[in-house]
């Protein structure tokens, strides 16, 4: 296997690999350079087979204009809201004003999303030279969808980055925002119309603000030195480490602009809606231990 060819082509190092359920450990070992790396994966499938007699479904979180809910058949976490109205072809259809057209009620048969991820993982890396050490953390997340209805809101009050486009042509007269659909004449749409009512109108539209939770960060980083024996056999101390960290450093790859994918309503059932949530924070500290 793999770790028999590595070894025949470095027999000098010292590598161990141990397996979990959910874990796997690696080690390299040579003289004064130790290279550590573990890492944990968890992936959950469910399936709500029954519910009350007279429910058919409960709603576990709600706003406006999504819903998390659960449902016979369906699984633990889906996500409901108001769709696009769509011709047969799957078109999205505009009204005579060029506005685009939902649907009437919400649609709880056929959710827009699930907020639980299909799997997570978590990799940490560890590096020793000598008397200094490095380690850092990678989280992955694949899948999960959330509802940002802190990106519906700045939409239809105009705060948003997405919000501008078509505003300076609008009040400068010469064009405005044209709503991909079909109209009632049966053709595509090509009518421009003012951009704070097509923003307006697309913020009632849970199935717009539904996105991807899937991201990659740097969770963790700790750079440190573990004092020389030849200085601590002048202390009463059997070790000393200083150590610098920072947590949550770096988003390397996300879906949703400008929002955290973890950021929710609530921890509880409300996961999977976010609303006017605070930004995500990022710490630094030092951390000196002393050990006698």
């Amino acid at each position: 296997n793999w770790l028999d060819e590595f070894r025949r082509f470095a027999p000098d190092l010292k590598v161990h690999v141990h397996h979990g359920p959910d874990r796997t450990f690696g080690e390299i070992d040579k003289n004064d350079v130790l290279l550590t790396t573990y890492g944990t994966a968890r992936s959950d499938q469910n399936k709500i087979n029954k519910l009350h007699p007279e429910l058919s479904t409960y709603e576990l979180m709600s706003t406006d204009f999504a819903k998390v809910i659960a449902r016979e058949g369906g699984s633990y976490g889906d996500i409901v809201g108001y769709r696009y109205k769509r011709n047969e072809e799957g078109q999205k259809l505009v009204d005579k004003n060029g506005l685009p057209i939902l649907e009437s009620t919400i649609d709880t048969e056929n959710p827009l999303g699930n907020y639980l991820p299909d799997w997570t993982s978590s990799m940490v890396h560890s590096f020793r030279v000598k008397d200094f050490f490095l380690s850092f953390q990678l989280d992955f997340r694949k899948g999960g969808d959330i509802y940002m209805g802190s990106l519906s809101r700045g939409d239809n009050y105009g705060t948003s980055r997405a919000s501008l486009r078509g505003r300076e042509e609008w009040y400068a007269g010469n064009g405005g925002i044209v709503a991909e659909g079909i109209n009632p004449d049966g053709e595509v749409n090509t009518l421009a119309v003012n951009p704070q009512e097509y923003f307006s109108r697309i913020a009632k539209a849970g199935e717009e603000y539904v996105y991807d939770g899937t991201n990659l960060r740097l969770r963790e980083l700790t750079v440190g030195y573990n004092m020389p024996r030849r200085i601590l056999d002048k202390t009463p101390f059997s070790d000393i480490r200083i150590s610098l960290w920072g947590r949550n450093l770096w988003m390397i790859y996300s879906h949703i602009p400008g929002y955290d994918p973890e950021s929710s309503f609530s921890t509880g059932n409300g996961e999977g809606i976010e609303l006017s949530s605070f930004p995500s924070t990022r710490s630094f500290g030092i951390n000196v231990k002393f050990s006698f």
